[in-house]
C-alpha cells in the first residue's frame, strides 16, 4: 500500500493538541471507535511505551499491539504495530500553524511477509480507502475534544 497522510487543522494551542493525542491513556475518551487500552509493561509514556489497543471497526472489534518507536515531545511520536505480515508505521506530528495547530497522521504498512506481500497486492488498494476514512475520523474526533474543551 502506498504511505498515506491524512491531516486536521484544530483551532488550539499545539500544547493542548499535544496533551489530547500523546496521552494514550484516554485515547478512548477522545476517540469513540477506541474501546480498550491495555497497558503492556509499566511504561506509560515514551519510547518503549507499549498498549493493547481495541476498537472498532467495519462493525467488529479488533485488537492490536502498539508500541511507540520514537518520541520527540511536543512535536511527534512513532507508533509501531505487526499484524498479518505486515509491519505498520504511524507518525503523528503536531505543527503551530496561524492561531492553532495541524494534527498530521503519516501511515506507512511494508509487508515482511510472503503473506503480506500477497495480501498487500491484492487488497491494498481495496483496504486504502477504508483507512482513510478511518483516520479522518479519528482526527475529527481528536478535533471535536481539543475544541471543545475551550
Amino acid at each position: 500500500m502506498k504511505p498515506v497522510q491524512v491531516s486536521v487543522w484544530i483551532d488550539a494551542s499545539a500544547q493542548r493538541v499535544w496533551e489530547v493525542c500523546s496521552y494514550i491513556e484516554h485515547a478512548a475518551d477522545a476517540i469513540p471507535d477506541i474501546v480498550r487500552i491495555d497497558f503492556i509493561g509499566a511504561v506509560r509514556q515514551g519510547v518503549g511505551m507499549c498498549w493493547r489497543e481495541t476498537r472498532r471497526m467495519s462493525g467488529r472489534e479488533v485488537t492490536e499491539v502498539l508500541e511507540i518507536a520514537e518520541w520527540n515531545a511536543p512535536e511527534a511520536y512513532v507508533v509501531l504495530a505487526r499484524h498479518h505480515g505486515h509491519e505498520f508505521r504511524a507518525t503523528v506530528r503536531v505543527v503551530s500553524e496561524g492561531a492553532g495547530a495541524r494534527l498530521q497522521y503519516d501511515f506507512r504498512a511494508t509487508p515482511v511477509t510472503f503473506f503480506g506481500r500477497v495480501a498487500g497486492a491484492l487488497l491494498g488498494p481495496l483496504s486504502r480507502g477504508t483507512l482513510v476514512r478511518a483516520l479522518h475520523g479519528e482526527l475529527a474526533a481528536i478535533k471535536r475534544r481539543c475544541e471543545d474543551a475551550r
